[in-house]
Order: C-alpha cells, then sequence, then structure tokens
C-alpha cells in the first residue's frame, strides 16, 4: 500500500511537470488591434509577435518598415501563477528600457484555443492596457498572401519572372 501511495505521488508529480511543459501559453502568439470593417468590429494582424518557450523565457519582435527588417522588442522569463495570471521579468525591452529588471504580473484570459487576450497594469499609468493575441499555427492561412501592395495601393496582376537559364514563358506551350 505504502508503495503504491509513493507510486501514484510520483505519476502525479511528473503528470503536474508534463502538463506545465505543454501550458496553454506556449507557442507563437501574434498581436491583433481592433478594426472596423462592414459595419462590425474585426480583429486584424499586426507584424508583433511573442513566443512564449518551455522553458520559461519568451522574446517578442516585430517588422519596423516596408524593407521587412524585424527587430527583437523584448526578452525575459515568464512564470505561471494561475490559471489567470502570470508574471514576466523583463530582461531586455527596446520601447521601454525603464522596465529592465522589473517584473509584472499579468492578466490572461483563453477566448478560445487560439485567442488570449491579456491586461497589464503597466507603472505609473492609471488604467490597465488590454491586448489580444492569436495562435500562430502550422497551416496555410485561408488566402496566401501575394507579397507587398504596389506603392500605388492598387492592385496589380503578376506575372512569374524567367528564370536565368531556364524556360521562357514562352517556351511552356504544349503545342511543340
Amino acid at each position: 500500500m505504502k508503495r503504491s501511495r509513493i507510486l501514484l505521488t510520483l505519476l502525479l508529480a511528473g503528470f503536474t511537470l508534463a502538463m506545465s511543459a505543454q501550458h496553454s501559453l506556449l507557442g507563437v502568439w501574434q498581436l491583433q488591434m481592433p478594426a472596423q470593417q462592414d459595419g462590425g468590429a474585426q480583429w486584424q494582424n499586426v507584424p508583433v509577435w511573442k513566443i512564449y518557450k518551455g522553458d520559461g523565457t519568451y522574446c517578442a519582435f516585430m517588422l519596423v518598415n516596408g524593407e521587412m527588417q524585424c527587430v527583437l522588442t523584448g526578452e525575459g522569463a515568464f512564470t505561471i501563477l494561475s490559471d489567470s495570471t502570470y508574471s514576466e521579468r523583463v530582461d531586455e525591452n527596446l520601447f521601454q528600457p525603464e522596465l529592465k529588471g522589473k517584473t509584472n504580473h499579468i492578466g490572461y484570459r483563453f477566448i478560445d484555443a487560439d485567442h488570449l487576450g491579456i491586461s497589464v497594469q503597466a507603472e505609473g499609468t492609471a488604467e490597465p492596457m488590454f491586448e489580444m493575441w492569436k495562435r500562430v499555427k502550422a497551416e496555410m492561412p485561408q488566402a496566401a498572401p501575394q507579397g507587398p501592395p504596389p506603392a500605388d495601393g492598387r492592385p496589380q496582376a503578376r506575372r512569374p519572372r524567367p528564370q536565368p537559364n531556364g524556360p521562357d514563358a514562352a517556351d511552356l506551350d504544349d503545342d511543340d
């Protein structure tokens, strides 16, 4: 009986560790902002991402210009405190360097399996800041992006470019 209790305790401890390693917060998330479309509120992806890793670290990065340059905006460590709160220790923050070395407590709630709402009370602010994040999945989106829009904003038909030392479009006729 004593062995059963010890074995059960070890199994539960292992299961708890495995569950914390597979927490729903882990993964890659993309920031979303509200946008008005067709008379209703929609959420639109913005070029900011955050990665929560299984080793308890996180990093955030964003695209900063039309040349698709990416910069690391923040990194540090996080700890899950409850089913609605986690803490982030800030090691680096590009936009708020005064946060370096500080720990923020962040409220979170899963809207569904792929949408995460967070609330953080930043130091020196009267109101909490709210953000919506969408999980990034390893799957093709419904409509694959066709690249950046033209400078004048008008859509253009795209033609495949002939490959160097390869067939030109005219060489691909089947009538030969």
